[in-house]
């Protein structure tokens, strides 16, 4: 839970514009904050991963019980934890490294390329990470008005 509060706040503290007195949309933050966003979320990821990873002792096997088992065996708490933290901060980290724009605006139609960096997704279908990659536009012609009107899928 403190790294999932960290990297929110680390996110949030880059896109407050003191100028304007108000948060800014990750993808349209300067290239610098960008780069320094990124950049926590693998500091926080990477030393949650390594405490995670971390064994209580350094023996191969861990008793347990009156058995004793493989320590390489995954934990799948430990996973879950990862995985829940992932799933939070992809969207943030895909719009920080420019991979995705949830203010694109996409025609129909049109080609769209997306770039995901596997290493920060979550594991498992059950667990998947969801980001925005734009928003389709819709050009309507009003009758006798020289507007054009746009709307915005909800989809």
């Amino acid at each position: 839970v403190n790294t999932k509060i960290c990297i929110f706040v680390d996110s949030l503290r880059k896109c407050y514009n003191p100028e304007r007195g108000t948060f800014l949309p990750t993808d349209l933050l300067p290239d610098l904050k960008k780069e320094k966003i990124v950049k926590k979320i693998r500091k926080h990821t990477s030393r949650l991963n390594e405490s995670v990873g971390r064994k209580k002792s350094d023996s191969h096997w861990k008793k347990f019980g009156k058995a004793t088992i493989e320590k390489q065996k995954e934990n799948h708490v430990e996973i879950e934890l990862m995985d829940n933290i992932l799933r939070s901060a992809y969207p943030i980290f895909s719009e920080a490294s420019n991979f995705t724009s949830s203010v694109l605006l996409i025609q129909t139609n049109e080609t769209l390329n997306i770039r995901i960096d596997t290493s920060f997704l979550p594991k498992g279908e059950e667990n998947h990470a969801v980001l925005c990659v734009g928003n389709v536009l819709h050009t309507l012609e009003e009758k006798g008005s020289d507007e054009t009107v746009f709307e915005m899928d909800s989809d």
